[in-house]
């Protein structure tokens, strides 16, 4: 069972969660992750940079196409140039947990995508953001869009650890690999120490009875094992899962007991892991 830990440092666990198709449940996951921690007492800040709002609309934010109450400002506020240190945090789920916030993303987020394109270190800028105001949370999610550039490179540039969510169809399957070598190279051309970890690969929306996508998890696997990176349990494709987002709800909220909880627990727990070793905890 995972342990619970209170918020104790300025020195969090980013994780982006990346990806280079759509349809990767990359939102789901997201923000499954951050409820898990956040009940489990750990502060957990939820970055939306993606101009889609997905992550919004699952977190409740958005009812009949708006969003439902006033924000501070989005993820667009923090990448602008002029951005003071007061990041747009917002508290989803606050009858439940008070440990979980989110900066929204949208529209504003393609005005952020020429302002990066135009500036030669673009891709740094939210890595500066976040070493010149250091955000007092445990974990920080980043939800990306389903590209490999640029908003992810900003994501991987700000990021301590890295998670690849992969549907198994034949498209997102045979990409693996490349998907893995714009990592490597990515990486390597932020020539940081240490770098990005890749904290595991997941196979998401997998249905038990299809022969072939067990054959395209399974050869995932063996990629996972060859590059000696962790391979989670798949998450398989489950109503109540995509009801729960169509709530705006995580699925602890909306069906506790459902058997799959388990898998972003045990994700959860990988995260606790690598942020007790980063603390130095027993």
């Amino acid at each position: 069972m995972a342990s619970s830990k209170q918020s104790t440092s300025k020195k969090p666990v980013v994780l982006s969660i990346e990806t280079n198709a759509g349809g990767v449940s990359k939102s789901t996951i997201a923000y499954n992750l951050a409820y898990e921690l956040g009940v489990m007492g750990f502060q957990v800040g939820l970055i939306e940079l993606d101009p889609n709002l997905s992550l919004a609309l699952f977190c409740g934010l958005i009812k009949q196409g708006k969003l439902a109450k006033e924000i501070p400002g989005t993820t667009a506020d923090v990448l602008d140039s002029e951005f003071d240190g007061a990041y747009p945090w917002i508290s989803i789920w606050e009858d439940k947990t008070k440990n979980v916030q989110m900066c929204v993303g949208g529209d504003p987020l393609y005005g952020s995508i020429r302002q990066i394109d135009r500036d030669p270190m673009g891709v740094m800028t939210l890595a500066k953001r976040f070493k010149q105001y250091p955000i007092n949370k445990d974990f920080i999610i980043i939800d990306c869009p389903a590209t490999l550039e640029p908003l992810p490179f900003v994501a991987l540039a700000a990021s301590t650890h890295v998670l690849l969510p992969i549907h198994p169809e034949y498209k997102a399957g045979f990409g693996t690999a490349t998907m893995l070598a714009w990592f490597d190279k990515k990486i390597n051309d932020l020539d940081r120490d240490p770098p990005p970890k890749i904290v595991g690969m997941v196979v998401s929306r997998i249905k038990s009875d299809w022969e072939f996508q067990q054959k395209i998890a399974n050869s995932i696997e063996v990629v996972a094992k060859r590059r000696k990176l962790r391979y989670f349990t798949p998450i398989p494709e489950n109503a109540y899962i995509a009801k729960a987002a169509g709530k705006g709800l995580p699925l602890g909220l909306y069906r506790r007991n459902e058997p799959v909880r388990k898998q972003y627990l045990e994700i959860a727990q990988a995260l606790i892991d690598e942020l007790n070793t980063s603390r130095g905890a027993v």
